[in-house]
């Protein structure tokens, strides 16, 4: 009496014999240990050996066809695999299958001829995988993968498993690259294990990425994300939150081949992350006020600021617009105490202002201090035109501009 619990029951008619074998050694090759009549031993009981390969199976297949539909025994077994949610049905004709049967989601396999490769083959492996693994430890996939692996190699003809098998006392070369193989094939089960584990994580962090947007919590969304995109680097969810907390920026400075780094705004015990060399095109960064630095060895080191939803010019962006472009003054040529502005055309958001264009300009680094205010009124600087070309500066009716030089 058979002891071992199946993976896959397999529940068919006498006519369709033929197909019933095509299937059991297909599913054998996927690593399932399969059980169907053909596998009786003599003596054997066939009702109770039966019975108990059923109630035990961790799955049962059954192979609906027009012979099978009104077969006593496929009906019996497959209502017994219904009741234990172990069913998992397959079309091999078109019947019409009992009624009780009629809603279920059914696999299709009406053309399948045994190609390991077919995408309905595929898909149907995968399902029957998810089933058979449920409720079981971790290494039973581990276990499911390695025999599949080690029933495609000792098939294939030429391996040295096939070798080793024709000929178990032969050449001890051939039983030493047997073993290699084998534990190859271990090795290769464990890492399609972890991969198949790794990928079920990240696809149950892509609901909680999203909880961490609705909560405002764009930083944690966006380093959750990036361990995401390792295993789903093109998964349409992902790639439909991440705009909510992230920005794209070029970097781009004048001369080029200076070092971008950046941080949080206002963070200053955060490090500098260095991003590379300009120029940069779509550095992905967290959506948040950002500080940069950009240095070139001879150069005066320029820092600036871009708000969340602003590239570094203070112009706001779309999420793949965001822009930086540098002017690096040689540091004989900068003024001391003073930052170099691009200048450009500005628009106020939220306000009916219109454009303005701004020259390029130098202003101090700090604010003016009053000693530094006094000297300059002491120096007579407010009757200087020089400093104010354009406005008409009055004071009690009397024009500072009007005043000679």
């Amino acid at each position: 009496m058979t002891t071992t619990r199946p993976d896959v029951f397999l529940s068919y008619s006498r006519e369709d014999q033929a197909t019933a074998r095509r299937y059991a050694e297909a599913l054998r090759h996927e690593g399932f240990n399969v059980w169907w009549d053909q596998t009786l031993s003599t003596g054997e009981a066939y009702d109770s050996v039966t019975e108990q390969a059923l109630d035990s199976a961790r799955s049962v297949v059954v192979l609906w066809s027009k012979t099978s539909v009104t077969s006593r025994w496929v009906r019996a077994e497959a209502t017994t695999a219904d009741r234990n949610g172990v069913l998992m049905p397959v079309m091999i004709e078109e019947c019409r299958r009992p009624v009780m049967f009629e809603l279920m989601q059914t696999a299709e396999h009406l053309h399948w001829k045994g190609d390991a490769n077919d995408p309905a083959w595929r898909a149907f492996v995968a399902d029957l995988k998810r089933l058979v693994l449920r409720g079981q430890p971790p290494e039973a996939a581990v276990l499911l993968e390695r025999s599949a692996q080690q029933a495609g190699a000792s098939h294939s003809p030429g391996s040295p498993l096939a070798a080793v098998a024709r000929n178990p006392r032969g050449s001890p070369v051939l039983k030493i690259v047997g073993a290699a193989v084998v534990a190859g094939l271990v090795v290769a089960g464990y890492l399609g294990w972890q991969h198949m584990r790794r990928l079920k994580q990240a696809r149950a962090a892509i609901p909680e990425i999203a909880k961490l947007v609705d909560a405002g919590d764009l930083n944690a969304a966006f380093e959750r994300a990036k361990d995401v995109r390792r295993y789903l680097p093109d998964d349409p969810l992902l790639g439909s939150l991440t705009p909510a907390f992230t920005s794209e920026y070029s970097v781009k400075s004048t001369p080029e081949g200076a070092d971008v780094y950046a941080r949080a705004y206002g963070v200053d015990k955060d490090p500098w992350v260095h991003l590379g060399r300009t120029p940069l095109e779509h550095v992905a960064l967290q959506r948040r006020a950002t500080q940069w630095r950009v240095e070139k060895e001879g150069f005066v080191t320029v820092l600036r600021a871009s708000a969340a939803n602003q590239d570094a010019m203070g112009r706001y962006f779309s999420p793949k617009a965001g822009e930086l472009d540098v002017k690096l003054w040689a540091t004989n040529e900068q003024p001391a105490d003073m930052v170099y502005v691009n200048g450009g055309t500005m628009t106020a958001p939220y306000t009916t202002l219109p454009q303005a264009t701004v020259p390029p300009f130098f202003i101090d680094r700090d604010e003016v201090t009053n000693a530094k205010y006094k000297e300059f009124v002491d120096a007579g600087g407010y009757e200087r035109r020089q400093y104010w070309e354009g406005p008409d500066i009055r004071s009690d009716g009397k024009s500072f501009s009007s005043k000679k030089q």
